[in-house]
């Protein structure tokens, strides 16, 4: 049976996939946690390097994954299913460039968008 949604305590029913040594702490802590809100651990998997490694195991059946309702919206892969976690904090966005690419075309969209503000979605 399909369910409609779940939440950051069934993570404690799965293993997720271990991002690796490089991946930086804070980041991994802030996308995938390491307890659920019950305090039960969160076991990690397999490793994976890349976006598409870890949509390879999940849809191999070997971990599940939280990401960003973005990875549905423009992703489709066989065998996988992407349910809402529904008591998941919002992810935060940025938009980033590396500091020696700094012109003015990349200051004219980074002003753009602040004075967008936050879009709904």
């Amino acid at each position: 049976m399909l369910r409609g949604a779940a939440s950051l305590e069934d993570l404690g029913d799965n293993s997720v996939v271990d991002l690796g040594p490089d991946a930086p702490e804070y980041w991994v802590a802030s996308m995938v946690p390491t307890r659920t809100p019950l305090g039960r651990r969160v076991p990690r998997g397999p490793v994976a390097r890349t976006f598409h490694e870890v949509l390879t195991l999940v849809a191999s059946g070997q971990c599940v994954q939280p990401l960003g309702e973005v990875a549905a919206r423009y992703n489709s892969p066989p065998g996988i299913v992407f349910l809402p976690l529904h008591d998941a904090p919002t992810l935060p966005w940025a938009l980033t460039w590396r500091s020696t690419d700094d012109n003015p075309t990349i200051r004219a969209l980074a002003e753009t968008a602040a004075d967008l503000g936050p879009i709904a979605m």
